[in-house]
């Protein structure tokens, strides 16, 4: 049953100060937002490593190096309504998890074609 009055939610928050676990989830997207930024400025410092290793030239590392953005904001303009569908704690979850794999994967990757898939998968969630 609903309250028919409505809440100050400025006054809700000044009188209910953080508990412990509000600051767990803080931290913990802290930390993800940290790895994320990570990520995104590791692909730059890896870039001159690819060109030798895989000897590719400096033009076709663009669209690997600018991946993560257009998924960055692919991402953005999906995740919203989403989160107002399946939930908000289900989206951060499964965001955690596209972030995770593609990660991952970008270790392993095989050659520009997958790593530009994967770099636009880590992008995704990072709204």
């Amino acid at each position: 049953m609903q309250s028919s009055h409505p809440v100050d939610v400025r006054i809700f928050l000044d009188e209910h100060p953080f508990s412990s676990f509000q600051w767990l989830v803080f931290a913990l997207c802290f930390v993800v937002v940290l790895l994320n930024g990570f990520d995104t400025a590791a692909i730059g410092l890896v870039a001159s490593s690819l060109l030798k290793e895989w000897g590719v030239e400096k033009s076709a590392l663009g669209p690997v190096l600018s991946a993560a953005l257009f998924g960055l904001a692919a991402g953005a303009l999906v995740a919203g309504p989403l989160a107002g569908r399946l939930g908000r704690k289900f989206m951060l979850v499964a965001s955690v998890l596209v972030f995770s794999i593609g990660c991952f994967g970008s270790a392993f990757s095989a050659d520009l074609g997958q790593l530009k898939v994967l770099r636009f998968a880590t992008g995704l969630p990072g709204c």
